[in-house]
C-alpha cells in the first residue's frame, strides 16, 4: 500500500556503470516503491528480486551482486539468517548487506550490526523519504570502500516515516 505518495524532482546518482542490485522483500508494494526509488534516482541498475530467503540464497549462488537490499522479516529463512549465510561465504565480503525493517528494535540493530550488516534501513511510508535514505546509500562508492559505519550511523531513517 502506497500512502502519501509525493513525487519530486528527480535526483541523478553518478554511476558509472549498471549497478546490479538484490531486493529480498516478500511485500510486492514494497518492491514496486523501491522500484519507483530507484527510477527517481536515475540509478542505472539491474533489480533482482527474491520473495524469501530461500529464493535469495538460491540466487546468489549464479549472482554476486554489487549490494544486497535484504528485509528482515522474509518467509522461509528470515533476514538475519540469511545475512549470516552471506557474511560466512567469502564470496561476498565486498558486497554490501542492508538490512530493511519497518521496526527500530534495538535486539534487531543490535543483531544486524554484529552481523556486519552495512546499514539497518527504516522502511519509509513515502516514496521520498525512500529516494533520500537510498541516495545515502548509494552516495558510497562501494566498489572502492566496504563501509561499516559506527552503530550511532548505522541506522538510516526513522519510525516517523516508517511504513
Amino acid at each position: 500500500m502506497i500512502d502519501n505518495l509525493v513525487i519530486t524532482e528527480p535526483r541523478k546518482v553518478e554511476t558509472s556503470e549498471v549497478i546490479n542490485i538484490v531486493l529480498a522483500e516478500d511485500d510486492i508494494d514494497d518492491v514496486f516503491i523501491f522500484q519507483l526509488a530507484l527510477n527517481e534516482l536515475k540509478i542505472d541498475c539491474k533489480l533482482n528480486h527474491a520473495l524469501n530467503g530461500e529464493n535469495l540464497l538460491a540466487l546468489l549462488k549464479d549472482l554476486i551482486p554489487d549490494i544486497i537490499f535484504l528485509d528482515i522479516n522474509i518467509p522461509c529463512k528470515d533476514g538475519l539468517s540469511c545475512l549470516r549465510e552471506i557474511r560466512k561465504n567469502s564470496t561476498f565480503d565486498n558486497v554490501p548487506v542492508v538490512l530493511i525493517s519497518g521496526h527500530n528494535s534495538s535486539k534487531y540493530i543490535n543483531d544486524a550490526f554484529s552481523n556486519r550488516a552495512n546499514y539497518y534501513l527504516i522502511k519509509a511510508n513515502n516514496l521520498g523519504r525512500l529516494v533520500e535514505n537510498l541516495t545515502a546509500i548509494f552516495s558510497i562508492d562501494w566498489k572502492k570502500v566496504m563501509y561499516y559505519p559506527p552503530i550511532n550511523q548505522f541506522v538510516i531513517g526513522n519510525m516517523e516515516g516508517a511504513a
